[in-house]
């Protein structure tokens, strides 16, 4: 399990993909809470049609927690169809270690995510 997410992660840093890590200390209180643990968390890219009318926005999903990956996304809420694209594609690619400190599986786990696009933040990294 290890290899193939570390392998994912390089796979994606050389396709140019943000990778965020997710919050360490607050992640192992979830795994022995018996939550599953986000172990690669893709950050969506901002979609040039969205930067070409100088968009701001959100996106809300729903997702279920699969074997290692994630399932049956659906959009919940969304200010304009144009940010879904990258939201689902970017959650699509989050990898989870879907098991307790115990052992046990926690998978079936539904899990709601809101993305916030906004243009102004864009233009300061850009910079």
């Amino acid at each position: 399990m290890k290899a193939s997410v570390f392998a994912l992660a390089i796979t994606l840093l050389v396709l140019g993909m943000p990778i965020c890590a997710p919050a360490g200390a607050q992640d192992i209180e979830r795994a022995e809470a018996g939550e599953p643990r986000l172990m690669v968390r893709l950050a969506p890219r901002y979609p040039e049609a969205a930067v070409k009318a100088r968009m701001s926005g959100h996106v809300t999903l729903d997702f279920t927690i699969g074997e290692g990956g994630v399932l049956d996304i659906v959009v919940i809420d969304s200010s304009d169809p144009i940010f879904h694209e990258e939201a689902i594609a970017s959650v699509g690619m989050w990898r989870y270690f879907a098991y307790a400190s115990d052992g046990t599986p926690v998978l079936g786990r539904r899990v709601r995510e809101t993305f916030e696009f906004d243009i102004e933040k864009l233009e300061q990294y850009s910079r």
